[in-house]
């Protein structure tokens, strides 16, 4: 009986320690070019006086039989949220790519925007792009976490 308690201690102080951990630390980057290398971008953490307020990370938990993902962000190492992702075409755990789109009206436009979640042997990337009555708008966002 000891053995076992001894045994479990130590699977959870590892665990703990994060030898499990398969979190990624995330980037903001300037252009698609920089997100898809993850060159060229900066820690997505936000100061004021010098203490750190935010810092963020991913981790995903990939079902390659049911081609889904499931994205789950923390912010300073608490869960700050997850969603599974759609329109997922998953080859393996550090392989898949995510594309989806949302669009809403207004009185005098369509505004819309398309996401696209991948990651390419072990690196994610999340571009979106938006538009506004079809057309390019210019604006968007682009991370990457490694």
């Amino acid at each position: 009986m000891k053995i076992i308690f001894f045994l479990l201690s130590i699977v959870f102080s590892t665990a703990n320690a994060g030898m499990f951990d398969n979190r990624l630390n995330a980037f903001t980057c300037n252009s698609e070019d920089s997100a898809h290398s993850c060159r060229q971008c900066d820690p997505a953490i936000i100061k004021e006086n010098n203490k750190v307020l935010n810092n963020f990370e991913y981790e995903f938990k990939v079902d390659k039989n049911a081609n889904s993902v499931l994205m789950i962000t923390y912010d300073l190492n608490k869960l700050d949220s997850s969603k599974f992702l759609d329109g997922c075409k998953v080859i393996d755990s550090k392989n898949w790519i995510c594309k989806t789109e949302s669009t809403y009206n207004t009185r005098m436009h369509i505004f819309s925007s398309s996401y696209e979640y991948k990651m390419t042997n072990g690196t994610f990337t999340k571009v979106s792009k938006d538009f506004k009555d079809g057309a390019r708008s210019g604006g968007g966002s682009y991370e990457c976490a490694k």
